[in-house]
């Protein structure tokens, strides 16, 4: 099936209205139950059985970002002093698209007693439909646990999209079939930095919105690249190919000022220079090298609403050798000029610091 991705267009500037159902400085639309292995949970020491961890046991910290639509980022922060089983469950209405990211630690995910363990490292992150958001994580003695979860509602993934070609699984999602779908994915260096970016990122209020569904957004892209090669593969085993374009994107995105060359990249993945570019074809609708222009400019679009660096500063550090032409570039992609989109970001930002 070929795919055409979906990157960070203009249309993804819009914020959606914030959630009636999550206000952004209300607790985490979580409710979690826990279970030792000797038997003592959360129920034998609270009614409603929302007791806290005892903290000789372990102790986690969880933050959120609404979305809008219900959907939400969580960043989940534990140490855990001996094994047990955390029970989270979404307190709003689902589906969902759940991505659970591992940066530090070692978990093991199970949706159910009779779906298998999917292990969660940080060189692999799980992409799931749930029906409803519960399902068993499994955290080992002494463990450190670092890690994101995104859940994202259908009507959120439809607006993000945009009527773009997605995997089959994904649109079967859409068009509300329970099909129980689980994979697995190699998590790359790009997925590592968005999550990164999401669980430090300066912002707050809007402009934290805007920002986290701007790499939201980014994220989505990659994981319907890895999706794409389940389309012939239920089981979920990402092909071969696709990892083999996955390793391109991060040699890219490693040097994007200075990128190795065609014939280089294709060496170092074994491939021929042809093949390569036929893949990225199929999985993005597009050469190597017009997609290290399309991720120079969701990346700038990045450094912008950091705030830090001039719009030359940005252009230069990308690979521009004339500012003149990335300008021409963002906003032939954008439908607005790199300074027009800064001055924007920080309207807003002055907005939301004068409101609080």
């Amino acid at each position: 099936m070929t795919q055409k991705k979906s990157f960070n267009s203009a249309r993804e500037l819009v914020l959606p209205e914030p959630s009636a159902d999550v206000a952004p400085h209300s607790p985490p639309p979580l409710l979690s139950t826990w279970r030792l292995p000797i038997g003592l949970s959360s129920a034998d020491l609270s009614q409603d059985q929302q007791a806290s961890l005892p903290t000789d046991i372990g102790t986690v910290r969880v933050d959120f970002q609404a979305l809008g639509d219900t959907s939400s980022v969580f960043n989940f922060v534990g140490n855990f002093f001996s094994p047990v089983i955390v029970s989270p469950k979404s307190t709003v209405k689902g589906p969902f698209l759940a991505l659970r990211l591992t940066s530090s630690g070692h978990t093991r995910l199970q949706r159910s007693d009779r779906s298998p363990l999917q292990e969660e490292t940080p060189e692999k992150y799980s992409i799931n439909f749930f029906s409803e958001s519960s399902c068993r994580i499994h955290y080992q003695d002494g463990a450190t646990y670092n890690g994101l979860a995104c859940l994202i509602t259908t009507g959120l993934l439809q607006e993000m999209l945009g009527g773009d070609r997605i995997p089959i699984p994904l649109q079967r999602f859409i068009d509300g079939y329970d099909d129980n779908f689980s994979a697995m994915a190699k998590t790359s260096f790009a997925m590592h930095r968005l999550s990164a970016q999401i669980r430090t990122h300066p912002y707050s209020g809007m402009t934290a919105a805007l920002f986290v569904q701007g790499a939201i957004s980014e994220m989505l892209s990659l994981v319907l690249t890895d999706l794409a090669g389940t389309d012939e593969n239920r089981g979920g085993v990402i092909g071969i190919d696709h990892r083999r374009a996955m390793a391109v994107c991060d040699q890219l995105i490693a040097n994007p000022a200075s990128p190795p060359s065609l014939e280089s990249l294709a060496r170092q993945v074994g491939l021929p220079q042809r093949r390569l570019n036929k893949i990225f074809q199929s999985i993005f609708g597009m050469t190597v090298f017009e997609w290290l222009v399309e991720w120079r400019l969701g990346h700038a679009r990045e450094l912008l609403c950091e705030g830090t660096l001039s719009v030359k500063e940005v252009a230069f550090r990308l690979g521009y050798a004339h500012p003149n032409n990335f300008c021409t570039a963002f906003a032939r992609r954008f439908g607005v000029s790199p300074s027009h989109f800064r001055e924007t970001i920080r309207s807003v930002h002055s907005m939301q610091c004068v409101s609080s």
